[in-house]
């Protein structure tokens, strides 16, 4: 009985270490998720999610970043005038230089009825896309 205990346990030990352990696979990015995604991350003015999606300049990453956090929180008192965001949706998707650059229409509409639509740059960096700064 003892023996079956401890079997047991380790049994139980070994799937939730296994489970802690396993990395979370997402699904692949994306020039379309990520777009929209970064898009609801400015106006929720969530840098970390922001930063995550974005592919810094090596030597302008302080000043890049130090922008985007700025911009964050104008889009967010932007986008509490308006009431909040109902929906951000993706449109058309242009690739260029053989598909590891992208441009994508992305529209936010807004509680209050207004709309804005923009292009996001994408740029593919190790099978991942992420937003390109210049």
């Amino acid at each position: 009985m003892k023996k079956l205990i401890n079997v047991i346990f380790a049994l139980l030990f070994t799937t939730a270490f296994t489970a802690c352990a396993s990395p979370k696979l997402s699904p692949k990015s994306t020039p379309e998720s990520v777009a929209r995604q970064s898009v609801e991350a400015l106006y929720k003015n969530d840098t970390h999610t922001l930063f995550k999606l974005m592919h810094f300049s090596k030597d302008k990453k302080e000043r890049q970043q130090n922008t985007l956090k700025k911009m964050a929180i104008s889009r967010n008192q932007q986008a509490k005038k308006k009431g909040g965001v109902a929906s951000i949706t993706s449109g058309t998707t242009n690739y260029v230089d053989d598909k590891n650059y992208a441009k994508v229409q992305v529209t936010a509409k807004f509680r209050d009825g207004d709309k804005i639509t923009k292009h996001v740059t994408l740029i593919q960096v190790n099978s991942r896309w992420l937003i390109f700064l210049r």
